[in-house]
């Protein structure tokens, strides 16, 4: 799961107006549950007009997986489900219709993911249940890619596996965790395993980096500096916000352990550097 900064998002005012039209129409008849269904049916282009503009926020990754597959049919997905919403314990509760055209309740997310969300949406406390309701104050289950912090609760060890970063069973954050994990099915089998791929595939480039660094110190050429560079390169490619399963390569350096390494991850990186690709490719799309 990586942090997407939703609020970067360009909409064109056309989409906005529509949005807001079509929230205004359901809120006026408020009273009739199948009509303002039936607006939203109707109207189920309106999201997918968007989704080009979700794809450049993570350059074109699923924002929960962080997985980019060519052959993957990304959804728009409704983070509070517009219909209807499922409780922890399975109970059944009116949607959030009023968010049903509203961006900022919008998430990029693999068909996987999202089938196995479905409706999905636990609320521990403060739940909204109306329009007039502050969801902002709801006390949820789910990590949320738009939420910083909640990027950062989540881990990942040497064979792909996605884990709490907080290893307290009692605590909300664990729960929450593991609520995402099986809803969201982030531990999913070819997710794992390319998540494994991931981290071998980093833990060498770590070992190659050891390798340089001894042959460096006994032999300051410049022939070694440079090669040494690449290796510093090709990590700063693999932790950089547009490539794949980021999450897991920085994982992966941290438990290294490597003074180098600890390093590597505060450093800012520059898209430019390593994006461009991907920022011309949605640019085009």
């Amino acid at each position: 799961m990586i942090f997407i900064d939703i609020a970067k998002i360009k909409i064109e005012d056309a989409w906005n107006n529509k949005s807001i039209a079509l929230t205004n129409e359901m809120v006026s008849n408020i009273g009739r549950v199948r009509y303002v269904f039936t607006v939203i049916d109707q109207n189920d282009s309106q999201w997918t007009k968007i989704k080009n503009e979700l794809k450049k926020l993570s350059y074109g990754k699923c924002w929960f997986s962080e997985s980019r597959d060519v052959y993957s049919h990304y959804h728009v997905e409704h983070f509070r489900p517009k219909k209807r919403a499922v409780n922890l314990d399975k109970s059944k509760r009116i949607g959030y219709w009023w968010l049903a055209f509203k961006f900022n309740n919008y998430r990029l997310c693999g068909s996987v993911g999202n089938t196995k969300k479905g409706n999905h949406f636990a609320v521990k406390r403060n739940m909204a249940l109306a329009h007039t309701d502050p969801i902002d104050d709801e006390v949820i289950y789910f990590l949320d890619p738009t939420n910083l912090r909640d990027c950062s609760l989540l881990a990942f060890d040497e064979n792909g596996k996605a884990y709490s970063k907080n290893t307290d069973s009692t605590s909300f954050d664990f729960e929450r965790v593991e609520y995402t994990i099986e809803k969201m099915d982030l531990n999913y089998g070819s997710l794992q395993t390319a998540r494994k791929i991931k981290w071998k595939e980093i833990y060498n480039i770590i070992l190659e980096i050891d390798s340089l660094i001894i042959d460096y110190n006994s032999n300051q050429s410049n022939s070694n500096k440079v090669k040494l560079e690449e290796k510093y390169k090709q990590i700063l490619k693999n932790i950089a916000p547009c490539a794949e399963f980021s999450s897991t390569a920085k994982a992966c350096l941290k438990a290294s352990g490597r003074e180098w390494a600890i390093d590597i991850l505060a450093e800012n990186i520059d898209v430019k550097d390593y994006c461009t690709d991907y920022i011309n490719n949605d640019d085009e799309n």
